[in-house]
């Protein structure tokens, strides 16, 4: 009967060696190697450059047109809404529809600052307002096209047959883009 008893401990005993040997075996060690961040998997990962080192591209925003009195003017509220937005280009253009030498004016105001300008005879105008280029100038800005002088004297009569001038406006971002990875 003592052997009976004894049975069951061995198996017991067997049982627990043979635990301890599957977790001795488990506890080995294995190690992978560890992978580094690649750009399209062509090498290490290059820092991303400062802002200010970021290409400038210049992106088209809109085009307006109209048709503006002679000694008056139109406002084009243009909003600009890339964060990365550091200026704008806008081109005033026209052709003088009666008489010559029509004299339109352009100008530039960001969140109502002060306002570059220029004007001119020739039927094209471009303004370049971009501040020093490492301040994002996304939002606000206010074109103004004047009719400065339009001139519609055709004949001997002193009749002034040009009451403004027709006018066309592109306007585009100057946007810092960052650099492609790769």
């Amino acid at each position: 009967m003592a052997q009976d008893r004894a049975l069951p401990q061995d198996f017991l005993v067997l049982g627990v060696l043979l635990m301890v040997a599957l977790v001795a075996s488990a506890a080995v060690e294995y190690s992978l190697p560890v992978a580094t961040a690649t750009s399209q998997g062509h090498g290490p990962e290059r820092p991303v450059p400062p802002f200010e080192q970021w290409p400038i591209v210049q992106q088209p925003v809109t085009t307006e047109n109209g048709q503006t009195a002679e000694g008056a003017s139109t406002d084009i509220l243009v909003e600009l809404d890339d964060p990365n937005s550091v200026g704008m280009i806008a081109t005033l253009t026209w052709t003088d529809d009666i008489g010559s030498n029509d004299e339109l004016s352009l100008s530039i105001a960001f969140e109502g600052g002060a306002a570059s300008t220029q004007s001119s005879t020739s039927g094209n105008v471009a303004l370049n307002a971009s501040g020093d280029s490492l301040t994002p100038m996304a939002g606000n800005w206010t074109c103004t096209v004047s009719v400065v002088r339009a001139p519609g004297l055709i004949s001997i009569l002193p009749i002034d047959r040009d009451n403004g001038n027709a006018w066309s406006l592109q306007i585009d971002a100057l946007v810092r883009q960052p650099p492609v990875a790769g």
